[in-house]
């Protein structure tokens, strides 16, 4: 099991802040994938992705029991 955290806006757009997926283990880029499909109002290109608090990469793998925290692009000037 994952457990999924979302922020900001993409909390917004799922409608919740926190949901579990029975997945793993899969990519990062896998993920964001199946969560494209299950939250077809959210956008996922260009999120901020932390495993088990360390930033990680799409290629980077999740295993059972991690903690997955997404963070939409942020914009400012």
């Amino acid at each position: 099991m994952i457990k999924i955290r979302f922020y900001a806006s993409l909390a917004d757009h799922t409608k919740c802040t926190e949901t579990e997926m029975n997945v793993a283990p899969l990519t990062v880029e896998k993920l964001l994938e199946k969560l494209s499909s299950q939250y077809p109002d959210a956008r996922f290109e260009g999120v901020l992705v932390a495993v088990n608090g360390a930033s990680a990469r799409k290629t980077s793998t999740v295993e059972a029991g991690s903690l997955v925290a997404l963070l939409p692009p942020i914009a400012g000037g």
